[in-house]
């Protein structure tokens, strides 16, 4: 008996001891009680249109909360149009999904003005649109047209040894260069130089030719003149530029006058003066070459010279004088110097196929001349060509 009571007791105090030391715990618990201190909330996820956003936040002891953020609302785009299903839908531009279709049954558009997206310009396409009152727009491509350029223009001239450039431009700005072939060589008229025709090319001066010729002989000397055409038999006239050692400087009154079986005469540069009627009426005489040492030219010079063609009066000669073309009715096309002053009186007197007078000086040149009043009497139209511009009579 008194066995089992000791054994009941024991238990007792065992139970007792769990008891109290539970109710310590507790105690301990409700005096010493942990309160969570959280932080700022911070976005965890994202919200979208489908979805719910997080927000979190920590205590320090590492306990977490949570809580939810409302989904977003759509963001409406444009209309979207498929015309083989005749209807119009929005698509949110967030998530992309469909939010708005309507119906375009029955449906036509009436489209505003075009109206331009892109530019075009002349090597870019560029692009206009217009749109319908249901929000339907059409686009269509402006096609660039290419550049429009101006005429070609010389920069560098081209010459018979050297290649030349051109350019031409398009408005936009931009430019094409080219190059210019070097020009072939052209053969010109002769010209004397001493006892030799030379040939040069027109375009680059070079002489291409040279010819030495035979001046006449048997014409009639006086001293250092010519006075008449003696035994010489050539119908083609060469001035000598010396006999037996004599300069000739000139040719003589009348010294070719109504000689009608020369065609052509060189007077060489020594010459410097021909006198009164020195060619009258040498009816025959096409062509005639005046050196550059003349300057002086005599009244009735050439006068009544019926088949004459061309002449060109060389730098120097400051007059012509009275009748020194008169009646020469071949006539066509006369070079004057620059040097001339004064054109008396009938200088081309019934020149009558007279149509082109070339004046190596300006218009202001040329109206500078002293010039008598009935000095082209006889003549048709001509134009005189000055080196910045031409004049009609």
């Amino acid at each position: 008996m008194k066995k089992l009571l000791y054994q009941y007791t024991q238990k007792h105090k065992v139970l007792l001891c769990l008891i109290a030391i539970l109710m310590l715990a507790i105690l301990c618990l409700l005096i010493f009680r942990h309160i969570h201190s959280y932080g700022e909330w911070e976005l965890y996820k994202e919200p979208s249109c489908n979805s719910y956003g997080i927000e979190r936040r920590y205590c320090n002891c590492g306990e977490m909360q949570d809580r939810r953020l409302d989904m977003l609302d759509h963001t409406e785009g444009d209309w979207e149009f498929d015309e083989i299903n005749s209807l119009r839908q929005k698509r949110c531009t967030v998530c992309q999904s469909i939010i708005t279709t309507e119906s375009l049954t029955n449906h036509s558009h009436t489209f505003g003005e075009w109206i331009t997206v892109q530019q075009v310009t002349c090597t870019t396409n560029g692009l206009q649109s217009r749109a319908c009152d249901c929000g339907f727009k059409q686009e269509e491509i402006i096609k660039a047209p290419g550049h429009t350029f101006t005429d070609w223009e010389t920069i560098i001239y081209a010459s018979c040894s050297e290649v030349g450039l051109k350019k031409r431009s398009c408005p936009c700005g931009h430019s094409e260069i080219q190059e210019i072939d070097t020009l072939e060589h052209i053969m010109g008229n002769w010209i004397l130089n001493g006892i030799y025709k030379e040939y040069p090319c027109i375009n680059c001066g070079d002489i291409l030719k040279s010819e030495a010729i035979q001046t006449s002989s048997g014409l009639n000397i006086n001293g250092s003149s010519i006075a008449g055409i003696g035994t010489c038999k050539d119908v083609d006239i060469v001035i000598p530029e010396e006999v037996d050692g004599v300069c000739i400087d000139s040719i003589n009154k009348k010294a070719f006058q109504y000689s009608n079986s020369i065609n052509s005469v060189i007077i060489p540069n020594t010459v410097k003066f021909i006198g009164d009627y020195a060619f009258y009426e040498a009816s025959s005489l096409k062509n005639i070459h005046l050196g550059n040492g003349i300057y002086d030219i005599g009244e009735h010079a050439f006068g009544s010279c019926a088949n004459l063609q061309e002449i060109s009066i060389p730098e120097g000669v400051t007059v012509l004088r009275e009748n020194t073309f008169e009646y020469c009715s071949s006539l066509h096309s006369v070079s004057l110097p620059n040097t001339l002053e004064s054109l008396e009186a009938l200088v081309f007197f019934y020149c009558s196929n007279l149509t082109d007078i070339y004046f190596n000086g300006s218009v202001d040149e040329w109206n500078s001349i002293e010039k008598h009043e009935n000095w082209s009497v006889g003549t048709d139209s001509y134009t005189i060509h000055c080196t910045d511009g031409n004049i009609k009579s």
